[in-house]
């Protein structure tokens, strides 16, 4: 009994001296470039984003926030996505982030939905 409290006491020492190590992880800069700008229109109740079509080789990926609630994310390859169904006493928060064919992902662009000056 004696050598298992030593034990236990060698475990819980050891761990308390690895959660304290130093471990940042530096993560790398992105290598996808962002989408440089969105626009939108409004047609009846959908909003209609467009954007520069950057290569064929990408993938977007579109994540709507319907106040601060994840929603359904859309993959796109082409330069338009229209969202239906847009409530006007709701907020929406889009991010757009393209994906190359080796799997890197680009940092979002932020689209609000109505803009905060609005």
């Amino acid at each position: 009994m004696k050598d298992m409290k030593k034990y236990i006491l060698f475990l819980l020492t050891s761990l308390l001296w690895v959660s304290c190590l130093d471990k940042d992880i530096h993560v790398a800069d992105p290598i996808v470039d962002p989408i440089q700008k969105v626009d939108y229109t409004i047609d009846g109740n959908d909003l209609v984003f467009t954007w520069a079509y950057p290569s064929a080789t990408m993938t977007i990926y579109i994540t709507p926030y319907i106040n601060g609630t994840l929603g359904q994310i859309e993959e796109k390859e082409n330069n338009s996505y229209a969202f239906e169904n847009v409530e006007s006493d709701k907020n929406y928060t889009f991010v757009f982030k393209l994906r190359d064919k080796e799997g890197n992902f680009s940092t979002g662009t932020i689209v609000k939905y109505p803009q905060a000056n609005s």
